[in-house]
């Protein structure tokens, strides 16, 4: 289990090398999801991935990684199933937090959107 947060951590250095270490993971994957059954509007919310990354590149590695046989993304299959199969991912990405850049990636419905997604538009971007 990988973990994930719906809050936004507090860090409180004790050494100026742990601040700089900190400082140096500025990458971080946040998905954006919502009770599946429920109404989108009302129970989406952002958790954020518990490892942080020292670059963009890193962090779209972890976040892009796809199962062969489900042809899944591994962190979205990983969270759907640490919440219970009770979430669903609305979109994921990496964000800088220090910067705000962000890479986003939305899910591909091949039977088609569920119900309670229909004529829902989602706009990519995570809040800071």
């Amino acid at each position: 289990m990988c973990g994930y947060l719906t809050a936004r951590p507090v860090y409180k250095p004790q050494k100026h090398s742990a601040y700089i270490y900190l400082r140096s993971k500025v990458y971080k994957i946040l998905i954006l999801a919502y009770l599946i059954g429920q109404d989108p509007s009302s129970t989406m919310q952002t958790f954020q991935m518990e490892k942080q990354f020292s670059t963009m590149e890193e962090c779209k590695k972890e976040l892009l990684i796809k199962d062969p046989n489900r042809g899944t993304y591994d962190v979205m299959w990983e969270f759907i199933e640490d919440t219970g199969f009770k979430y669903d991912w609305l979109a994921a990405g990496c964000k800088n937090t220090v910067t705000g850049e962000e890479f986003v990636v939305e899910p591909s419905y091949p039977k088609g959107k569920p119900k309670e997604l229909q004529g829902l538009e989602i706009t990519p971007g995570f809040p800071a």
